[in-house]
């Protein structure tokens, strides 16, 4: 059996942490090689062989922006408008396109070699952590981009199921919790039980294009318009590229400021030009008004699906920078009836309850791992069942209309394993199309999100109704895995095309 560690990553939009599990029975986050918590996911690129990472790469923005890629999450597992997926940077020099999964193993790899190097162990394994709301596609690359850094990952969880053992795990509380959860990139909300360190998610639901940023956003929209108000001079990325970034800095700034301020002021200098921009807390609260009411109609889904009424609730956990954001607090504490818990740590939560979830894995894999002091660690006592946050289908013709036909709906307990039979749509037709959809039963193409296609070829013709066979597979970590099989000629596959590559006839329902 080996004895390394084996560790808790959360792979954030903004910031990424790294926590480990102790023979104490306790999980803690484990500085940066610069003594920092918090590692911006920032990646600069000027010396391709050696990325630079964190905040020595924000700091390098200033002066040389084009080598710099931030933001990147948003990306994982997207395609382009042919299939191929998308591209977050692009090199100045060499001409080299990366994905989203480059930069994200270059992040994950040096929050490896920070723990090696201050605590004189061995990773071993890791699991990461995703957006509850993250589909298929971005999963998988979760897994590829920490097989490029170099990690072995034992699994992936939730972002909220991960808060949620860590503070479940801290205080043995019983009863149906909320875990909200505002990150800098994506929003997400999740339902669940605990009881005894038992943990079962009732619903989930989020925007993977929500977060802390889009906040940021607004805010530099008005400041932008201030400076060109008063000067005549509109500052874009293209226009000055270090200006707008320092302005972005600057959003980010007086964001954290008003949600301990009623007020927040910087400097805007660009091209000789100087303007002092003010916001006040009421125009900060009018401007996000509408990201707040998208949580909260989110959060409300959540809580019908998992047939909870608010007043019910034991209590709402934060998790990520922006729920420090007094309108977001304002809300829960209306829409629930009582304030949500301050006593957590939401830029800590995920990765600590990842590092829990982490030893439990590695127990049960049979390894043995041992801590920052070299003593063994003894396996958590903890139990999680997760549900998946999309329902997934697959396109068929109903008569003539094409819809999306539900295999395993939203919020099915996972592992799950759901199967449903299909017909060919013509008598000559040797080969079929079976496209995965994520929406509702019965959306049509254009309201679901395409994920990929399985082909099945060298069919012989024939109407036979249902032949067919179409199995869904989502595991314990919501990836998906597909057999389709012709039960007439025996033919399968399952072999996943992402977005739509063929013009392949599809299936008829039924």
């Amino acid at each position: 059996m080996s004895e390394k560690s084996v560790i808790g990553i959360d792979l954030g939009t903004t910031n990424s942490l790294v926590a480990i599990f102790e023979a104490d029975g306790k999980a803690k986050v484990i500085p940066n090689t610069d003594g920092e918590n918090l590692t911006p996911s920032v990646v600069n690129y000027r010396d391709e062989d050696q990325a630079v990472v964190g905040t020595p790469a924000l700091h390098q923005m200033a002066f040389a922006p084009e080598y710099t890629v931030r933001h990147f999450k948003r990306a994982m597992g997207r395609c382009d408008e042919s299939g191929n997926p998308a591209s977050v940077f692009a090199h100045p020099d060499s001409g080299q396109i990366y994905t989203a999964e480059r930069p994200s193993a270059d992040v994950m790899r040096y929050l490896v070699q920070s723990v090696e190097a201050a605590l004189g162990v061995t990773v071993g394994q890791a699991v990461i952590t995703v957006p509850a709301y993250f589909q298929d596609p971005a999963r998988k690359a979760t897994l590829k981009a920490g097989e490029m850094g170099g990690i072995e990952v034992l699994s992936i969880i939730n972002e909220p199921t991960a808060a949620a053992i860590a503070y479940g795990y801290e205080h043995a509380e019983s009863g149906v919790f909320t875990v909200y959860d505002l990150g800098g990139g994506t929003f997400d909300v999740t339902i669940l039980e605990m009881q005894d360190k038992n943990f079962r998610v009732l619903s989930t639901d989020g925007d993977r294009d929500l977060g802390g940023n889009d906040i940021d956003m607004k805010i530099q929209e008005r400041a932008v318009a201030a400076f060109e108000a008063e000067h005549g001079i509109k500052i874009t990325p293209e226009s000055d590229l270090p200006a707008w970034l320092e302005i972005a800095y600057k959003c980010e700034m007086a964001k954290k400021i008003l949600g301990k301020k009623n007020e927040a002021s910087f400097i805007i200098s660009a091209q000789g030009k100087r303007t002092v921009f003010n916001i006040s807390r009421q125009e900060f609260d009018t401007l996000i008004a509408p990201f707040i009411a998208r949580t909260r109609t989110i959060m409300e889904q959540a809580l019908s699906t998992a047939g909870v009424k608010p007043e019910q609730l034991k209590d709402t956990l934060l998790v990520g920078g922006s729920t420090r954001i007094i309108a977001v607090r304002d809300m829960l504490t209306q829409l629930c009836g009582k304030p949500p818990r301050t006593d957590t740590k939401p830029d800590e939560a995920v990765a600590l309850g990842a590092a829990i979830y982490a030893a439990r894995m590695g127990a049960d894999a049979r390894l043995t791992f041992v801590d920052t002091a070299g003593k063994k660690v003894l396996p958590p006592r903890v139990n999680m069942i997760d549900v998946n946050s999309h329902g997934l289908g697959c396109l068929a013709f109903v008569d003539e209309d094409e819809l999306n036909c539900m295999i395993i709906p939203p919020n099915t307990e996972l592992p799950t394993t759901k199967e449903d039979a299909f017909s060919l749509r013509k008598p000559d037709q040797t080969e079929a199309r079976i496209v995965i959809a994520q929406g509702n039963d019965d959306a049509r193409p254009d309201e679901c999100t395409i994920i990929g296609e399985v082909i099945l070829s060298g069919l012989p013709c024939g109407l036979q109704k249902g032949r067919i066979s179409v199995c869904y597979s989502l595991s314990r970590e919501g990836t998906l895995s597909i057999h389709a099989k012709d039960t007439v000629s025996g033919i399968s596959t399952s072999d996943i095309k992402p977005g739509l590559t063929s013009i392949v006839t599809p299936i008829a329902a039924g």
